[in-house]
């Protein structure tokens, strides 16, 4: 493994500092050492840093327990702002949210726009409005519903204008900030992995946008599977039939939780996935049954992970971009 220098080694610990600041309103800089793992000394040195640039404020002492009370530091949430982009296709309508929100994901603004067609022209100045409307950005991210490589779209999305497009590049030319952009299921299932860290590394989730057909992201080893092209996940070509005779298909009796059983057997024979989440808000109790009452009926039931049904996708999808989106700005 490649040796870290030491401006990479003190960025790193940079960044091990703000994370945990960011889950507490107050610290010292013996908590923060506590937490981190870091000695007191080089807490202390980053805390200065932090206090010099803006990027953390020292608040009134705390209560005395009869020695000189501890300094308390807070953390500048908005230090650093992101956008937020939700590119969505739901119902067959495509939109464009843009969320304004702070280091730690809390929403400051948001807006939504319906469209008929997404241009990079279109969304460049939306783009470029909002920063000027907010010139503390520092990065945006971007879920896009259509396979994403290396910030290049493939040739399958709802957003067909904008396939096979090196997107990220059109809009930093246009914008000069970091961005980062990953399909939408794949953020999603980023973002479970987020919130359930200890639980499992090795897990699918397939997600329904409202109204449209499914998409699947893949979790391996604790890190996001996207294949050589990004396709990885791409559950709509697993049955040999076109997008329009699917969507008949899921508007049929059971209709969604026959295309969900139809993929658990290919997913966990190739995979083995310690479970396999299915996050919908237009899936019913009587849907959950009949995809358990089929899996106990299978040959060889035993052999299936763990099944989860969850809600609607979006507050993983967030999570997940937000992840992105902190990651590639304050990367060593």
């Amino acid at each position: 493994m490649k040796k870290q220098t030491t401006a990479q080694l003190r960025k790193s610990n940079h960044n091990l500092i703000r994370n945990v600041m960011l889950t507490e309103d107050a610290w010292t800089k013996e908590a923060l050492a506590a937490a981190t793992g870091l000695s007191r000394s080089t807490c202390y040195n980053i805390l200065i840093d932090m206090l010099a640039s803006g990027e953390a404020i020292k608040l009134s002492h705390g209560i005395s327990d009869g020695g000189r009370p501890a300094c308390r530091f807070q953390y500048c949430r908005t230090f650093v702002l992101f956008a937020i982009v939700l590119l969505q296709c739901e119902n067959l309508q495509k939109s464009i949210s843009i969320l304004v929100t702070d280091v730690g994901g809390t929403v400051l603004s948001r807006e939504k726009y319906f469209v008929n067609t997404v241009s990079v022209e279109f969304l460049g100045e939306l783009l470029q409005e909002t920063v000027r409307a907010n010139p503390g950005i520092k990065a945006i991210g971007i879920s896009y519903p259509g396979a994403v490589r290396n910030g290049k779209t493939a040739c399958w999305s709802d957003m067909e204008e904008l396939t096979d497009l090196d997107l990220q590049t059109l809009l930093q030319q246009r914008l000069d900030l970091s961005l980062y952009i990953e399909n939408d299921i794949n953020l999603s299932a980023w973002g479970y992995a987020q919130k359930h860290r200890g639980e499992t590394d090795t897990f699918a989730y397939i997600a329904f946008p409202r109204g449209n057909l499914p998409g699947c992201g893949l979790v391996l080893n604790g890190q996001l599977f996207q294949g050589c092209r990004g396709f990885a996940g791409e559950v709509l070509y697993i049955q040999n039939q076109d997008w329009d005779e699917q969507r008949r298909r899921l508007r049929e009796k059971y209709g969604l939780a026959n295309m969900v059983l139809q993929m658990l057997r290919p997913i966990t024979a190739l995979l083995d996935p310690d479970r396999i989440v299915v996050a919908s808000d237009e899936i019913s109790a009587n849907d959950i049954a009949y995809i358990q009452e089929k899996c106990q009926a299978m040959v060889r039931h035993d052999f299936l992970p763990k099944l989860i049904f969850s809600g609607d996708h979006g507050p993983d999808n967030f999570a997940g971009l937000l992840n992105g989106v902190q990651t590639i700005y304050f990367a060593p």
